[in-house]
Order: structure tokens, then C-alpha cells, then sequence
């Protein structure tokens, strides 16, 4: 069945989507009492194991899988009552939840493909990572074809109802969903795409791609999120959040906000505090732009 097909892609665009896969297929094989359901969760499972276990380490230079530490599993497992607590304990959970009951509704939880949620939520608000729990990342993406499809599959069955009242529910949902979700664009980051400033060029253009014309092809480089795909064709790439090797170049950018709240105001410093024993000049400062090289 095409479910099972497109379901099966999945574990192919995100390591986590094997649990969604696998949830899937269970829903698939309860409703329809298909096997395919079962040999789709079983194909989510496998997937899980072998991105987690097998082909992510495998492509990390440390051999390990980066992101197992997110969620404390032995800590939930020694203390499950507060393991409970945490995990519905705090206000951008409940933002998230909420938008999500917005955007459906709150009637897609009448369908069993909302049970399809249930992984990528459980792990968000499970991590320890606070930015995991909120609405302003891309982590809902995934959410958001499963809430509708779940809502599609809801409103044929309060249209046809024998009750008055569901058939009258089933009959404004749809247009109500449509007007909440126009009332909570302008605060979303789709919005931008009405501002003009959005499809001008950054003042600071030519500076940043002069700094990055200075690095030789093939060097390595520190730098933040914001220059990194600019960079990546040409250079071999470090994040400055990562335990890394002294680079050949490190980049300060005064406005990326990889650093956080606060951004070294000395290249130079910040790189030699960062990688002791080696040695760094200033090459290029210029628009907020500082670009730090290693002396042999």
C-alpha cells in the first residue's frame, strides 16, 4: 500500500524516524490488520539501530554517536516519577503542545495516526536540551503532515454522524483551522517572507565573502552556523560548539548567533585560550568580521 511505501522513506531523511516508522507501522497494521504494517515497523526499528549504532559512528572522525547523550536514559529508568515530571515540566512544551492542538484543532487526536507523534515529542521533551522543547526550530516539521492527515481522517467521520452537534463541529473545523493559522502567521518565522528587508542584501555582504575569499581552498576553519555553508564547498569545516582540532583559520562573527549571548571581542585570544599551544594572527577585521590564522 502506498502508506507503507512513502512510510518506508522515511528512515532515510532522520535517525530518529525510525521510531516514527515503526509507530507508524503498528497504526498501519492495528487498523488495517495488514502484515505490512508490521514488517514496516520492523523495518523503522531495524533502520533505528543501524543509523544510531552502525552508520553515524562510522562517519564520525570519534567513532561515536553524538547526540546519545541528549537524553539521560539511565537517570529516567533510577527515577521514573521524576523522569514523569520533567518530561511535562516546562513552558515551551506547553507552547509547543499548544500550537499543535491549534494548528489540528485539538480534533486530530480522535485519529489514530496521531499516536504518530507521540516518538518525535517523547524525545524532545525527554532531552535535556531546552531547545528541543519549543515551536521555533524545525523539530515540528515532521509533526505537521501527520496533524493534518490525522484531521482529514477525523472530518469524514463527524460529517457523517448521527449527532447534530458533531456533524456542526465537523463542518467548521476545517475553516477555523485555516483562520487560526492566518491569525498566527505574522508571529512565525514564515512572516519574514512579507518583509522587504528579507530579499535585501546584507551590508555586510561583501565584507563576509572578501574574508572568505582570503582562506585557501582546502584549509580548515572554525566558524559559526552562518557562514559554514558558504565556507563548506571550499574548506573543511569545524562548528565552534564541537571538541575540534586546532583549525588553520578561526572566524569571530560579531553577529552570528552560534556564540550566544556573548561573542569574543579578541579573535586572537579567544583562539589561542581555545587551542593552547598554538599561535594565531589577525588577518582580516573588518564589518564585524574577525579572521584569525595559525602561525606554523
Amino acid at each position: 500500500m502506498p502508506a507503507v511505501a512513502w512510510g518506508s522513506m522515511l528512515v532515510f531523511v532522520k535517525e530518529d524516524l525510525g521510531v516514527t516508522v515503526l509507530v507508524l507501522g503498528l497504526v498501519i497494521a492495528w487498523r488495517f490488520r495488514s502484515r505490512a504494517g508490521l514488517w514496516l515497523a520492523a523495518w523503522g526499528a531495524l533502520w533505528l539501530v543501524l543509523s544510531v549504532r552502525v552508520i553515524l559512528p562510522a562517519l564520525n572522525t570519534g567513532g561515536a554517536y553524538d547526540y546519545s547523550d541528549r537524553i539521560d536514559v539511565g537517570g529516567m529508568l533510577a527515577d521514573p516519577s521524576l523522569a514523569v515530571v520533567s518530561l511535562v515540566s516546562g513552558a515551551a512544551k506547553y507552547e509547543t503542545v499548544g500550537l499543535l492542538l491549534l494548528a489540528g484543532g485539538a480534533l486530530f487526536v480522535g485519529s489514530p495516526l496521531a499516536l504518530v507523534l507521540i516518538p518525535t515529542l517523547l524525545w524532545r521533551f525527554a532531552s535535556g536540551q531546552e531547545g528541543y522543547w519549543g515551536p521555533d526550530w524545525h523539530y515540528s516539521a515532521v509533526l505537521m503532515p501527520v496533524i493534518f492527515l490525522a484531521l482529514i481522517d477525523v472530518l469524514p467521520r463527524l460529517r457523517m454522524s448521527g449527532r447534530r452537534w458533531m456533524r456542526a463541529v465537523g463542518a467548521v473545523v476545517g475553516p477555523a483551522v485555516a483562520v487560526v493559522a492566518l491569525a498566527l502567521l505574522p508571529g512565525q518565522a514564515l512572516a519574514a517572507l512579507a518583509e522587504p528587508r528579507t530579499y535585501q542584501q546584507s551590508p555586510r555582504w561583501d565584507a563576509a565573502h572578501r574574508m572568505m575569499d582570503s582562506i585557501p581552498s582546502g584549509a580548515s576553519v572554525e566558524s559559526g552556523v552562518v557562514l559554514m555553508a558558504y565556507l563548506a564547498p571550499d574548506a573543511e569545516v569545524y562548528w565552534l560548539g564541537n571538541d575540534n582540532p586546532a583549525p588553520d583559520y578561526l572566524i569571530v562573527d560579531a553577529e552570528d548567533w552560534s556564540w550566544g549571548p556573548v561573542r569574543p571581542a579578541d579573535a586572537v585570544a579567544h583562539a589561542e585560550g581555545t587551542y593552547p599551544g598554538s599561535s594565531y594572527e589577525l588577518v582580516f577585521d573588518e564589518a564585524g568580521y574577525q579572521l584569525v590564522k595559525r602561525v606554523p
